[in-house]
């Protein structure tokens, strides 16, 4: 896999570590939306990458 889709990976880790920590032990909705969508959108790149290097 090219180098890209490495960082990409690592940011869709890093949005799920973030959101479980926000979700857990703070009350920052807005970080937690951001977050949230930032790893979802990051994920679907992942896929549709993925599918088309195949």
């Amino acid at each position: 896999m090219p180098p890209g889709w490495y960082i990409l990976l690592l940011v869709c880790a890093l949005c799920g570590a973030g959101v479980w920590y926000i979700s857990n032990f703070t009350q920052k909705v807005e970080w937690l939306r951001l977050l949230a969508g930032i790893g979802i959108c990051s994920m679907l790149a992942l896929v549709i990458w993925t599918w088309q290097i195949i």
